[in-house]
């Protein structure tokens, strides 16, 4: 089975002076549009990272969170429409990141009227592709900062529905990252997951599970896990969405998995160069970025 992973694409509208009124949106408007963070992220690349999701023909498409900049509405009206080339085509699994959860403590009602047939249920949720399974974890809540949490009660219930799952294969699925690029606990503690040793506790006492994937951190990088069996890979694309910055050679990133059996046998991560995405020189996350 072949799996399209995209994270991170922000599609951005400019808020109206009603929705100003949350502070959050207000401190994040000024990032945006006065501080220049919107050019970060570009409208070709956008486009251009859902059609080469599209030219893979993938079997599922999981997409993990971020969808929109400070969860408009008017930004997942955007990222519905321009994803509908996806949506419409490819089985998908869409999670909610921390810019979609950016003033509600769960996705807000505008984000499940478009997109609540692809998202999970609150919480955790596990869906199955064939031989594969995706299990989602909510990691996102409304915080001044960039500050995540998972619930007790969500991974209480990630264990329940990994107990009733016949899978050959489960990708685990969560915004946030667990573990940073040099394998050591993700940080800083501003912009993490606050009760990420509960996670790792629950890890390492949880069977079945075969690889993580994550956003949030807009560079890619894959890494490795540890669970009760053993290791699984860790794996953020970064950013589909991602403006070039020739200068630090940073630029937007999707990828694609193909999974046989029990495991990820081969994985090509795609670089925006050009106008177009090209495959990675020297191989998935050679370039360290």
């Amino acid at each position: 089975m072949r799996v399209a992973h995209l994270t991170d694409i922000h599609f951005q509208v400019a808020p109206n002076f009603t929705e100003l009124l949350a502070i959050k949106r207000l401190m994040g408007s000024t990032n945006l549009y006065i501080l220049g963070r919107e050019r970060k992220f570009n409208s070709e690349v956008q486009l251009a990272a859902i059609q080469q999701i599209v030219d893979w023909k993938p079997d599922l498409v999981l997409i993990t969170g971020d969808v929109s900049a400070q969860a408009l509405d008017a930004e997942f009206e955007m990222a519905r429409k321009k994803l509908d080339p996806i949506l419409s085509q490819f089985p998908t699994v869409i999670q909610a990141g921390n810019h979609d959860t950016y003033i509600t403590e769960a996705p807000p009602p505008k984000m499940k009227e478009l997109f609540g047939e692809w998202m999970p249920e609150d919480g955790a949720g596990f869906k199955q592709f064939g031989s594969v399974g995706v299990l989602c974890v909510e990691s996102c809540r409304a915080n001044l900062l960039s500050q995540g949490f998972v619930a007790p009660a969500s991974l209480e219930k990630a264990t329940q529905l990994l107990g009733k799952q016949t899978a050959e294969f489960v990708f685990f699925c969560m915004h946030y990252p667990i573990l940073d690029r040099r394998g050591e606990v993700y940080g800083p503690s501003t912009r993490a997951i606050k009760n990420v040793s509960d996670v790792l506790a629950w890890l390492k006492k949880t069977e079945g599970l075969h690889a993580f994937l994550h956003g949030h951190e807009h560079h890619g990088y894959q890494t490795e896990l540890e669970l009760q069996t053993g290791t699984c890979p860790s794996i953020n694309p970064g950013s589909g969405g991602y403006a070039v910055d020739a200068q630090k050679d940073r630029r937007a990133h999707v990828a694609l998995y193909t999974v046989e059996g029990s495991s990820i046998s081969h994985i090509e991560r795609r670089a925006f160069h050009n106008g177009a995405f090209e495959e990675e020189l020297g191989g998935a996350f050679a370039t360290g970025r």
